[in-house]
C-alpha cells in the first residue's frame, strides 16, 4: 500500500491517491481540477479507482470528478452534493453527515465531518493507521485561513472545528494547498483563530465599528501571513466581526 501525492500547480489544491498495488484498486481523495495530473498517475500505476472522497465543493479540488466516470462511490457531505449538482456534476454520490469508514487491503480510511469551516460542507480524510490527516481547505499550510461565505464558511466555526478535528490521533497534515505539515501547526491555527476572536470581541463589547476594529485588532505574536485568493487578515477580522455580531451558526 502506498500513497501518491500530487500539488496539481501553484496555489491549486493537492489531491491524494491510497494506492493497493496488490488488487489494482484506489481511492483517490479530491482529483482536483478538469487536469489529468492525478489520472496520469493512477494509470501509470495501473490502478482503478474505487471511491472518491471530496473534501468540498470547490472546483480546484471537486471538478476533475468527471474523469472518472466508472468509480464506484464518491463520498460527499450533503451541502457539497447540492452544490456539485447545481453544476452538472454526478456521482454516484454516497452522503457523509457524520462518518463513514472505507478498507483498502487492511488500509483504513475514516471519512469524517466536523461541523462548518472553510465551506459548510467539508470533510477529512483520517488514515489512522499512518496518523495521517487529509483536511482539505480546513488546513493551508503557510496561508492566512480562508473561508468562502458564498458556500457557507464561517470563520468563528472554523476554529471550534478545528478543535474537534484536533482530537483525531495524527501526526502530519496534508492541508487543500501549500506542504504537508505536523499536528501543531494545525494547533497554531486554531490558537490564532482563538486569539483574533478574543480581540474582536472585546472590541465589539466596547461598542467598537467593523472599521475601527480592523484599525485597532493587534494579534501580537501571530505574525501576518501571505494571502490565499486575496483574503487576508483584514478580510478575516471583518468575517470575525460580522460573525460575533451576528451570533454562531449551527452546523447542519
Amino acid at each position: 500500500m502506498r500513497v501518491i501525492e500530487r500539488e496539481l500547480g501553484p496555489f491549486l489544491a493537492r489531491a491524494l491517491v491510497l494506492a493497493d498495488e496488490a488488487s489494482g484498486e484506489a481511492v483517490i481523495v479530491d482529483p482536483g481540477f478538469d487536469v489529468e495530473v492525478i489520472l496520469d498517475a493512477v494509470r501509470e500505476a495501473r490502478l482503478e479507482p474505487r471511491a472518491i472522497v471530496l473534501t468540498h465543493a470547490h472546483l480546484d479540488h471537486a471538478n476533475g470528478l468527471g474523469l472518472y466516470p466508472g468509480v464506484g462511490a464518491v463520498l460527499v457531505h450533503p451541502n457539497a452534493r447540492a452544490r456539485l449538482e447545481a453544476r452538472g456534476l454526478r456521482g454516484p454520490f454516497v452522503e457523509v453527515s457524520d462518518q463513514l469508514q472505507l478498507s483498502l487491503a487492511g488500509e483504513v480510511l475514516e471519512v469524517r465531518y466536523f461541523g462548518v469551516g472553510h465551506t459548510d460542507g467539508d470533510l477529512v480524510g483520517f488514515f489512522p493507521k499512518r496518523k495521517l490527516l487529509v483536511a482539505g481547505d480546513l488546513y493551508v499550510d503557510g496561508f492566512e485561513p480562508f473561508v468562502d461565505t458564498s458556500y457557507g464558511g464561517d470563520l468563528l466555526q472554523l476554529r471550534r472545528t478545528l478543535e474537534r478535528m484536533l482530537e483525531l490521533d495524527f501526526d502530519e497534515v496534508v492541508g487543500g494547498h501549500g506542504e504537508p505539515a505536523k499536528k501543531a501547526q494545525v494547533r497554531a491555527v486554531a490558537d490564532y483563530l482563538k486569539a483574533m476572536e478574543n480581540e474582536v470581541a472585546t472590541l465589539l463589547a466596547q461598542g467598537r465599528t467593523e472599521e475601527q476594529t480592523v484599525a485597532e485588532v493587534k494579534l501580537a505574536g501571530f505574525p501576518p501571513l501571505p494571502t490565499l485568493l486575496a483574503q487576508g487578515r483584514s478580510a478575516n477580522v471583518r468575517q470575525m466581526y460580522q460573525a460575533l455580531r451576528a451570533g454562531a451558526k449551527t452546523a447542519p
